[in-house]
């Protein structure tokens, strides 16, 4: 069966995104009770985390679109790399969105089908 758009990539994408959105939130969360040295990161942190996860789920989104397959691709991979800073969604996120974006730049589309003309009557 041949698929009409990256469902494997669509999936893992897409939970990457929100693992990223969400570990982004939760460092954010425990950070703001820690020490005011560490306060620092979690300022940095939390925005660029909620970025990511968005932005990744945003790729996710355009890879269901088959025009704009490789375009969601790179922008989850490029996102998911930059999620790095944000510890990634406690790296589970990173490699799954990571995963999907690859998955997305190596999917190819079926070739159309050409029917076999009518038998002659």
């Amino acid at each position: 069966m041949v698929e009409e758009y990256p469902s494997a990539a669509f999936v893992l994408s897409l939970i990457g995104g929100v693992i990223i959105l969400v570990g982004a939130m939760f460092i954010a969360a425990f950070l703001s009770f820690a020490a005011s040295l560490l306060l620092g990161f979690a300022i940095v942190t939390l925005p660029l985390g909620i970025l990511c996860g968005v932005m990744i789920i945003v790729g996710a989104a355009m890879m269901k679109n088959r025009e704009k397959v490789y375009t969601g691709a790179a922008l989850v991979l490029a996102f998911s790399l930059i999620s790095l800073f944000s510890l990634g969604g406690f790296f589970l996120g990173f490699l799954l969105a990571l995963i999907g974006g690859i998955l997305g730049l190596t999917w190819r589309p079926a070739p159309p089908r050409i029917l076999p003309p009518p038998p002659p009557v």
